[in-house]
C-alpha cells in the first residue's frame, strides 16, 4: 500500500504530537506514525516550564492542562533529615509570565492532550506501525513503514520529522553522531502513595550521605512521583516492583516516611548526549532523537516541544511556496545552541546532585543549600534563574533571523517580553498564526502596508499600534523605546527584526533575505 503527505513525523511522544497539532494550525497536512501501541501511562517527563504554558495558551489547550497537573510554588530541601530549606518559587518570575511556578503534569496526560486535539483537528496517528528505513529524493521523502500485522507501507513525503526517541531509528538512518556518555548510577522512578512529614504542596528534594530522593507531588491525596539512586545492594537483581526495594529506600531516608499504592515503578539510566546537527536533506530531528540530559531542571521534555515549535512554522511557510527552502537552515542554527548549552549545563548540575566524590558531597549538603535560599531572596538573581529553568530566557540573536537595526532596543532574537499592550495581554495578542508588527509610536503608510501584505505571496501580518500613553508605559519600558520603533514578531513569539525609524528598503531586505520570503 502507498500512502502520501506533506510531512511524515515519526514518534507520537510530546514533541511529535505538538509538531502535527502546529503544522494542522497552519493549514499543513502531516502524518505521525508510532511504533507504540497507543498513548502510554508511563512517564519520566514531569515539570511543565512556563514557556511551554505560553504555547498552550496560544494552542487554546492551557485550561485543560492546568486542569489535570498541580502547583508547587516552593522547593522543600532536606538535609540528612534535620535541616529544612524552603525555596519559594511564587514570586520568581513575577512581572516576567503568568506562571510563575512549577507545574507538574506528567508526560503521558501532556501527550494525551495533544492527541485529542490533534484527532479534533482531522489528525491520525497511525499507531503500531514502526519506520523500517528511508531514502531521500529531490522532492520528497519515501520511507518503508510495517504496521502491526507486518505489511509494509510506503510513505511518500515531502518532508519527515524524527521525534523518535533516543533510539531514534531516523537518526541511525541518518547516520547522525549522537555524542555523549551514561552516568554511573542506576535510578528508579515510582508513582506512588506517601505518608511523611514534608506535605503535598511542594517539590522535596532529599540530600543525605547515602542518597538523593526527589518527590514530585501529582494529582491526588499523598501521591507523589519519586525519584531517586537505586539502591547499590540491588543492582545485580532484577527488579521489577518498588516493593523490593521500598524498606531500603525508606531506611535511607532516615525519617518517617510510608510509601503505599504504588501504581508504576521502572529502573533506568541517565545518559547526555546530543546530535552534531538537527537536519540533513528533507529530513529533521527533534526531542529525544537530538538530545538528551539529566532530569535535573525539567527541561527534557519543554525542549522538545520547543524544538517542534520553531520547526513547524518555518516548514509551513516553505510548503506553502512563501519562503525559500533556505529558512528550514535556521532551525538547525538555533536549536543546536539551545540543546548543547542544556547538556552542558544540566551534566554540572546533576554530577554535583549525586557524585560521591568527597568535595561534590560536601557542597551539595553543606553549601548548595545556604546558597541557593540565599541567592533566591535576592531579586535579580532569581529572575535570572526562572528566566534560565523557564526557558523563557532562552535567545536566538546569533541567528539569521535576527536583525537589530538599532542597539539600544530590546533586541531581535528575544522572547516578546511580557506585557500589556493598550490594556490587552501580548500572549492574547500573539493567538495568530501569522507574523505581527508592532508599531510603538509609528504611523506607517499605507503603501508600505501594501508593500507588506500584497508583495509578498501569501503571508499573513497583523499590525498593531502602540501609542505613548499611560496604558502603554510598561511596553516601551520592556522594548526600550524612548520614541518610536518597529518590532517584527515571528510566528513562534520572537523578535525577528527591530528598527528606531522604519526604513522600507531595510524593512523589506530583511522580509526577503533573512526570512527568504518570496516576493511576487
Amino acid at each position: 500500500m502507498n500512502l502520501q503527505t506533506k510531512v511524515l513525523i515519526c514518534g507520537a511522544g510530546p514533541t511529535g504530537l505538538l509538531m502535527g497539532c502546529q503544522l494542522q494550525r497552519f493549514g499543513i497536512e502531516c502524518m505521525i506514525v508510532d511504533q507504540k501501541e497507543g498513548i502510554v501511562a508511563e512517564s519520566r517527563a514531569l515539570a511543565v516550564q512556563a514557556r511551554t504554558l505560553q504555547i498552550y495558551n496560544q494552542m487554546g489547550i492551557l485550561e485543560e492542562a492546568l486542569s489535570q497537573g498541580i502547583r508547587a510554588e516552593k522547593i522543600k530541601i532536606i538535609v540528612n533529615t534535620r535541616r529544612l530549606y524552603e525555596v519559594p518559587l511564587k514570586n520568581l518570575g513575577q512581572g516576567l509570565s503568568d506562571y510563575a511556578f512549577l507545574f507538574v503534569l506528567e508526560q503521558n496526560k501532556n501527550e494525551k492532550i495533544l492527541y485529542e486535539l490533534f484527532k479534533k483537528n482531522g489528525g491520525e496517528v497511525l499507531w503500531h506501525h514502526s519506520l523500517q528505513s528511508f531514502i531521500q529524493e529531490d522532492k520528497g521523502v519515501k520511507a518503508t513503514i510495517i504496521n502491526a500485522n507486518g505489511e509494509e507501507l510506503v510513505v511518500a513525503a515531502d518532508w519527515m520529522v524524527g521525534a523518535d526517541g533516543s533510539k531514534s531509528t531516523v537518526r541511525h538512518e541518518l547516520q547522525v553522531p549522537f555524542t555523549g556518555a551514561t552516568y554511573e548510577n542506576i535510578f528508579y522512578v515510582a508513582d506512588t502513595a506517601a505518608k511523611w512529614p514534608w506535605g503535598h504542596d511542594c517539590l522535596s528534594l532529599c540530600l543525605s550521605d547515602k542518597t538523593f530522593t526527589a518527590l514530585f507531588p501529582l494529582k491526588g491525596e499523598d501521591r507523589f512521583r519519586l525519584i531517586g539512586i537505586f539502591p547499590s545492594a540491588f543492582q545485580h537483581e532484577q527488579v521489577t516492583d518498588f516493593s523490593v526495594i521500598k524498606n531500603t529506600v525508606e531506611e535511607q531516608l532516615e525519617m518517617n516516611v510510608d510509601f503505599m499504592d504504588t501504581n508504576w515503578f521502572s529502573i533506568y539510566r541517565v545518559h547526555h548526549r546530543c546530535v552534531s546537527h538537527f537536519s540533513e536533506g528533507r529530513v529533521f530531528l527533534a526531542g529525544d532523537a537530538a538530545h538528551i540530559h539529566s532530569p535535573v531542571g525539567g527541561q527534557g521534555m519543554n525542549t522538545g516541544l520547543q524544538d517542534a515549535y520553531n520547526l513547524a512554522w518555518k516548514m509551513a511557510l516553505v510548503i506553502k511556496n512563501i519562503a525559500s527552502p533556505v529558512l528550514l537552515d535556521s532551525y538547525n542554527g538555533e536549536r543546536l545552541r539551545v540543546a548543547q548549552k542544556l547538556v552542558q549545563t544540566t551534566d554540572r548540575a546533576f554530577s554535583i546532585v549525586t557524585s560521591q566524590k568527597w568535595f561534590q558531597k560536601f557542597f551539595r549538603l553543606q553549601i548548595f543549600p545556604r546558597v541557593i535560599t540565599t541567592l533566591f531572596r535576592i531579586k535579580k538573581a532569581g529572575r535570572f534563574f526562572f528566566k534560565g529553568v523557564s526557558q523563557i530566557g532562552i535567545n536566538y540573536s546569533r541567528s539569521s533571523l535576527s536583525v537589530s537595526q538599532d542597539e539600544k532596543l530590546l533586541q531581535a532574537g528575544s522572547l516578546v517580553p511580557y506585557v500589556k499592550i493598550n490594556g490587552a495581554k501580548i500572549d492574547d495578542l500573539l493567538k495568530f498564526t501569522g507574523f505581527t508588527f508592532f508599531l510603538f509610536n509609528v504611523k506607517i503608510t499605507e503603501d508600505t502596508r501594501r508593500l507588506i501584505q500584497h508583495q509578498l505571496i501569501d503571508v499573513t501580518f497583523q499590525f498593531i499600534d502602540v501609542p505613548v500613553n499611560e496604558v502603554n508605559a510598561d511596553a516601551y519600558s520592556k522594548f526600550k523605546v524612548k520614541t518610536s520603533a518597529l518590532f517584527l514578531v515571528r510566528p513562534d513569539n520572537y523578535l525577528g527584526y527591530c528598527d528606531k525609524t522604519l526604513s522600507v528598503d531595510r524593512l523589506k531586505d530583511y522580509l526577503l533575505n533573512n526570512l527568504h520570503l518570496r516576493s511576487k
